[in-house]
């Protein structure tokens, strides 16, 4: 079974809130909306949770419209390198916002393929069921390769070249021992610069690994 991908108006009222902060360094606006899925998965906020000293862990967040495939891929590393990862699913614990139900049955669709659902404040989440094996490794060394632990924040790049209503955004969140940092790309196309090409291609990684874990 596949749906469309579509996000909507919200992605530009979303990008326009406040940031959340770790200590004074400000966070993105958009990371704060998925806090709850989390703290309601029980993997507690990244920015709060310091690992071991040659730890990594690594999370990519993206859809952030009103009706998505809303996921979020971890991946995680340890001291001695061996490399693995879990998948999120979540939704909105209200969806009679929906008017469409093809739309709304896709998310309940999406959260078929998880589990037990924690229902949360705002989200109801689930660990997802891996299909197969997922190259962790690959997809990681490849990510590495694409700077995606660097990567600056899109507030630190050009201007956007027009102003979009609809699209894709995305949040990326780097553990490293006790070092952490968070940046976030919406509508990278429009921006006029060479590293939202990376933002773009570490997207279409992650995305490749979740339907292949997921056989969607």
């Amino acid at each position: 079974m596949r749906f469309g991908f579509r996000n909507s108006l919200l992605v530009l009222v979303l990008s326009l809130g406040a940031p959340v902060s770790a200590g004074e360094v400000p966070l993105p606006s958009l990371l704060s909306y998925v806090d709850d899925v989390a703290v309601t998965a029980k993997i507690g906020l990244l920015r709060d949770t310091p690992l071991r000293e040659g730890e990594q862990e690594l999370r990519f967040w993206t859809g952030f419209g009103v009706v998505v495939p809303q996921r979020m891929v971890r991946i995680r590393v340890t001291p001695t390198g061996t490399v693995s990862g879990d998948i999120y699913l979540y939704h909105s614990t209200d969806l009679r916002f929906d008017s469409d139900q093809r739309e709304a049955a896709f998310q309940r669709w999406q959260m078929g393929s998880c589990g037990e659902q924690l229902v949360g404040a705002q989200k109801v989440v689930c660990e997802a069921r891996i299909n197969g094996r997922p190259r962790w490794l690959a997809t990681y060394q490849r990510l590495l390769e694409l700077g995606v632990l660097d990567l600056p924040d899109e507030s630190e790049l050009p201007e956007p070249t027009l102003d979009m209503l609809d699209g894709w955004s995305m949040v990326v969140e780097v553990r490293r021992g006790d070092q952490y940092r968070a940046y976030q790309y919406s509508n990278p196309g429009v921006i006029p610069a060479p590293e939202v090409r990376l933002a773009e291609q570490i997207g279409d990684e992650i995305g490749r690994l979740a339907r292949r874990a997921l056989n969607n």
